[in-house]
């Protein structure tokens, strides 16, 4: 289905760049035609639709993931994400609810685990921004009975399954950035009847060019939700997040949802933080606190929520999410998540940059080669592409002091581009 679309990039993307697409779309098609095909055949699914996202980064955010929404599981949470992400991503989530089971990956007919499998494919970079995703939870686990009791079945199994199709569009408003995303959804119920439905979701997210004022993102599930029998309930979220130190390396995001078929509000309150120093490895840490209702527990309103914690793991075009956590009474959940990149990031921020310095848009330029330098410290290409922004504008103290650093950090590469020969060019021009 996929490899029949043709990917229109942009002008000022590298001849690298296209290869790398074209290498991408080749991996994505077996890849997700396989993962499809296997959980078609691994009958998973939960106990009721969920309108998470699955992956093991966006289960931390929880409900301030609308707010966040940077990766492929953006569609899950707010489709809006989709049009604002800057390459090609797919990504495989996987998780055995609860511990129950056997084993993390226990599919056979007498399994009594929770399996959740989901497969998102995120590619924005197309005239229409565009998003799919694959969500499964089940379960063979099940004792059906009729009305008197008796058992009709052992090991019933019920499996939910939601097909969804994003897509968004970007409208710049003064600098700032006002996205609109939706979603179309296909649900499906399999168990002793099988059932089928649609579903609309939309989303919205706001940023500001003034970093005082936080990302907004608001979306609204189950506007048109027809069902066999019944309806998926609707749902109302607003996230803020805040993207603080250098280049957004800590964010702090809240968020607050209201479902339809609940009376409480549940909410969410999440921080992470991102450590460069081990290029081409890097770290991202993040823990969150989740509420999700009250009950009544011995005549007594008892607040259900608790903390949830995990990390990233990037190299390259690769990542690897994984988080902890745990439930009162049902036992713990591990989460994973692989996700692979069209291209690595570094090599996103080269290509922006070297867009922004074509078009003369020296302060962009500068902005995208030190996120470039924040990935990658002894990137002397950068620090020379800094120089040149830094003489373009009459700044040429700083473009020497650029020079310089590249001749501590990589003697070829400075020699090879004779650079020495430009700082003597730049201090007489400084005389």
């Amino acid at each position: 289905m996929i490899k029949h679309y043709n990917l229109i990039v942009h002008p000022f993307l590298s001849s690298r760049y296209l290869i790398n697409m074209t290498v991408f779309r080749l991996l994505i098609c077996p890849v997700l035609l396989f993962h499809l095909i296997f959980l078609s055949f691994a009958e998973s699914g939960r106990g009721a639709f969920s309108t998470s996202g699955g992956g093991a980064r966006d289960q931390i955010f929880g409900e301030s993931f609308v707010a966040v929404a940077d990766d492929a599981n953006a569609m899950r949470w707010n489709p809006a994400g989709i049009a604002l992400l800057q390459q090609a991503e797919i990504t495989f989530s996987h998780a055995s609810l609860f511990s129950l089971g056997n084993g993390a990956f226990d599919y056979s007919d007498t399994s009594s685990s929770v399996n959740e499998d989901v497969v998102n494919v995120a590619v924005p970079n197309f005239t229409v921004p565009f998003g799919i995703s694959y969500h499964s939870v089940g379960t063979h686990g099940l004792i059906f009975t009729d009305e008197s009791g008796t058992i009709l079945d052992l090991n019933g199994k019920y499996t939910e399954r939601v097909l969804t199709l994003s897509t968004g569009k970007t409208l710049t408003i003064g600098g700032s950035k006002l996205t609109f995303g939706v979603n179309l959804n296909r649900y499906t119920v399999n168990s002793r009847h099988k059932r089928r439905g649609f579903g609309i979701d939309t989303g919205l997210l706001f940023s500001s060019k003034t970093r005082f004022i936080p990302q907004i993102g608001i979306t609204f599930n189950g506007l048109s939700s027809g069902f066999d029998q019944g309806s998926v309930p609707s749902r109302f979220i607003i996230g803020f997040a805040y993207h603080l130190l250098q280049e957004g390396q800590f964010t702090i995001a809240s968020g607050l949802a209201k479902t339809s078929a609940t009376e409480d509000w549940k909410y969410s309150i999440t921080s992470e933080y991102d450590i460069y120093r081990f290029y081409p490895i890097h770290l991202s840490l993040r823990s969150g606190y989740q509420f999700r209702g009250s009950h009544l527990e011995n005549k007594l309103n008892v607040d259900v929520g608790g903390w949830n914690s995990g990390f990233s793991l990037y190299m390259n075009r690769f990542k690897l999410d994984y988080s902890y956590e745990p439930h009162i009474s049902l036992g713990s959940t591990h989460r994973m998540t692989v996700s692979i990149l069209q291209v690595s990031p570094t090599e996103i921020h080269w290509q922006n940059g070297i867009q922004h310095y074509m078009m003369l848009e020296d302060d962009s330029a500068l902005t995208s080669f030190k996120r470039l330098i924040g990935l990658n410290p002894g990137s002397a290409r950068a620090y020379h592409q800094i120089a040149r922004i830094y003489e373009r504008k009459g700044e040429l103290e700083n473009a020497i002091q650029s020079l310089e650093y590249v001749q501590q950090i990589d003697a070829n590469y400075f020699e090879k581009e004779k650079l020495q020969q430009l700082i003597g060019d730049l201090q007489g021009q400084r005389r």
